[in-house]
């Protein structure tokens, strides 16, 4: 599915699930009064308990703890990137959070997009595209519109309703959140080869290719620093986050032979028409009819 960790993280170089996912019972340094360098030197506390998608992370196996320990530094340390990440979140949350809830998959699931392209629409050396990172035959057979004009993977909604109907294929056939996951990054089929060969029920009882077997390990991670994130010197007022666009849904049934036009007709400028829509992939939408229409986004208010 293109879905490729080393990318993540050279691009960082660059609610919870069905339970309280982390606890902390013992008393903490004072990060909340460190800066993030000044805490640099300083290891990272860890959860004493933690889920990731209802399911509990086994801490109390050393290897399970010295590993997730590794990862949370790695991003805790990333400033801009989680900063970044941090802020984006206020505007797509809320939408990657209502398709899962519509279609009963874990919200943890949410943090899985910022593994896969920091909530961007990124585009992968091997030609995986958007928030979810979808190759152009999988986005396809999940039933996103791949053209010379149009590319639905840059559409952060209708990716995220393309993921969760391969999240729902996965779980009938794992029975596992947490494998579900998994086989998002490195497919159903080789997924279940790892679990046949090793005799393994559970994400953690598996070795796997080294992107892999870190995957739920970095989606944890993101999850301890979202849920707490002063503990781990990140200070953001809910002013300071993205906030949701306040946007209007213009229906397309005929051909746009001018994008341009079209924008300055409705009150606003090319770029942002292109800014709000990205999954245009050409100046023009003439793949359009009746039976194929689409919605192009603008804001509630024209430009004065």
């Amino acid at each position: 599915m293109g879905i490729y960790l080393s990318k993540f993280l050279h691009h960082l170089a660059l609610g919870t699930g069905f339970l309280c996912a982390c606890h902390f019972s013992n008393t903490l340094p004072d990060f909340e009064k460190n800066s993030p360098s000044a805490r640099s030197v300083s290891p990272l506390p860890l959860p004493d308990t933690l889920f990731f998608a209802g399911e509990r992370i086994p801490l109390d196996n050393a290897l399970v703890r010295e590993t997730l320990a590794e990862v949370l530094t790695i991003l805790v340390h990333r400033h801009a990137a989680t900063l970044l990440n941090l802020q984006k979140a206020g505007r797509w949350f809320p939408v990657i959070e209502e398709v899962l809830a519509n279609n009963k998959i874990p919200d943890d699931f949410k943090y899985l997009a910022v593994v896969e392209s920091n909530l961007s629409n990124l585009i992968s050396r091997a030609g995986a595209v958007g928030f979810w990172q979808f190759m152009p035959e999988t986005a396809k057979e999940y039933g996103l519109i791949l053209n010379e004009e149009v590319d639905e993977r840059y559409d952060a909604l209708k990716s995220t309703q393309a993921a969760a109907r391969y999240f729902r294929e996965a779980y009938l056939r794992f029975k596992n959140w947490n494998l579900v996951a998994a086989s998002y990054n490195m497919g159903m089929e080789g997924l279940r080869r790892r679990l046949e060969e090793q005799k393994g029920t559970s994400y953690f009882d598996l070795f796997l290719n080294p992107e892999t077997g870190r995957y739920i390990y970095y989606a944890a991670a993101i999850k301890c620093i979202f849920e707490n994130p002063a503990l781990y010197g990140y200070h953001l007022k809910e002013s300071e986050k993205l906030r949701p666009l306040a946007l209007r849904k213009i229906p397309v049934q005929a051909p746009v032979p001018d994008l341009a036009i079209f924008a300055r007709q409705q009150g606003f400028t090319y770029f942002t028409l292109k800014t709000l829509n990205p999954w245009l992939r050409a100046n023009r939408l003439t793949l359009v009819s009746e039976a194929q229409p689409y919605e192009i986004s603008l804001p509630l208010t024209k430009k004065k």
